[in-house]
């Protein structure tokens, strides 16, 4: 029998085992895929067809790449405002009315999206929101692209997703580029059994990957060194050309930007797969490391005047974060210190500015994003004022990162 017809995909199994084993789960539960947005069209594509049209909550504070599934799954994005101390939806979410933009359509509420923004999970906030979601009828997704392999808990330490999305894409934990996962909750086969088998049969039977793409994903190192080491001049339009013929694969497409998925969900290839399982053995180290770093940000950044930290990144244990939020008095202020970091060789980043990150293409895309023209006061706040600072650091440059956001807060007094 096929992988679709079990619902178990049997392809790649020490990638599973390895995810498995990380995050205390079962392999079969774990569905590997190109990229996790793919994973993501798939589920919201099976929703779609099980439940009917209708709306998926999700946020304003995110990359264009974690709405656009929603369209290409024939659903509606619904957006919420965030907390700012999680930057994440806050658990009211669902009970807000829906934004400008959704207004006169059918606005049955289909699924929630909880985003783990840098790596923060904000459990009990999570938690209350995924339990608002599920009285309103809605699938919970868990968006854990800056988390691979870390399943936000509920009560009981039971997971509390009924899905979960994993990145191992560019600028994410994992130095591979390429690849993803989708985790089903296997509790969802008793709250809903026919969604359940569709999404297991959907996964399992994705197509193999393209030998366009597979090509790609092989040149992609090669091709980021060479475009980095000449002129933004020369490498902006190599970089268009070369995706528009297709030897590019780049992080986001202009497609996307616009609203639309370029091709169709495929699995990974072999030689993805295995690159991913190599750096997903490396994870507890690598883990390890970005903690560290994260408490030597978390000892002093917060004291600083001038500067916020969102309260989830300071309490608690520290996380393994994939960026460091810091949050300044106004966007001029951002990004002065953004480029005095880069020019320390810490590669801080606007991710968040501008919103759906890293912009939609015109007046066409915000209408097929439906961008609501006002409201979300937290969100926009937040998005004009983020420096997210990396925690791939070695001790060195985490200090002169900390030294120089000291000497910017006493030149600003």
């Amino acid at each position: 029998m096929t992988d679709a017809m079990t619902g178990v995909d049997s392809r790649f199994p020490q990638l599973r085992a390895e995810l498995a084993r990380l995050s205390d789960t079962d392999a079969q539960d774990w569905y590997p895929v190109f990229k996790a947005r793919y994973g993501m069209q798939v589920v919201l594509e099976q929703l779609h067809a099980l439940r009917g049209d209708g709306d998926v909550l999700t946020q304003l504070f995110t990359c264009c790449t974690a709405v656009v599934p929603i369209i290409a799954a024939g659903l509606s994005p619904r957006y919420a405002d965030i907390d700012a101390d999680t930057l994440a939806l806050t658990p009211g979410a669902c009970d807000q009315s829906p934004t400008p933009a959704a207004e006169g359509r059918g606005s049955a509420l289909r699924g929630v999206i909880i985003q783990h923004t840098f790596g923060i999970q904000a459990e009990r906030e999570s938690a209350d929101l995924a339990r608002r979601a599920r009285a309103a009828g809605a699938l919970v997704m868990e968006d854990a692209a800056h988390c691979v392999a870390r399943l936000a808990r509920a009560d009981e330490l039971q997971p509390l997703a009924d899905v979960s999305f994993h990145s191992f894409g560019v600028q994410k934990i994992l130095p591979t580029h390429f690849g993803g996962a989708v985790w089903v909750n296997p509790a969802l086969g008793s709250r809903d059994p026919g969604l359940d088998s569709a999404l297991r049969a959907a996964l399992a039977g994705l197509p193999p990957l393209s030998p366009r793409l597979d090509a790609a994903s092989r040149m992609y190192r090669n091709q980021a060194r060479v475009l980095a080491r000449v002129p933004q001049a020369v490498s902006s339009p190599a970089r268009a050309a070369a995706s528009r013929l297709g030897l590019l694969d780049p992080p986001v497409a202009r497609a996307e930007q616009g609203g639309q998925l370029p091709y169709a969900p495929m699995a990974p290839s072999q030689w993805v797969a295995g690159r991913a399982t190599a750096a997903l053995h490396e994870l507890t180290a690598a883990n390890t490391a970005r903690i560290r770093i994260v408490n030597s940000f978390r000892q002093t950044l917060p004291e600083l005047p001038g500067v916020s930290v969102p309260g989830a990144v300071i309490g608690g244990e520290p996380e393994p974060l994939l960026r460091f939020p810091l949050l300044l008095p106004d966007t001029a202020q951002a990004e002065h210190l953004i480029t005095a970091m880069r020019a320390i060789g810490v590669f801080a980043e606007r991710w968040g500015r501008p919103l759906l990150y890293p912009g939609v293409d015109g007046k066409t895309a915000l209408k097929a994003f439906r961008v609501p023209p006002e409201g979300l006061p937290v969100t926009h706040d937040v998005s004009a004022r983020v420096v997210a600072l990396p925690t791939e650091l070695d001790n060195d440059r985490a200090a002169r990162a900390v030294r120089l956001a000291q000497e910017w807060s006493r030149h600003r007094g």
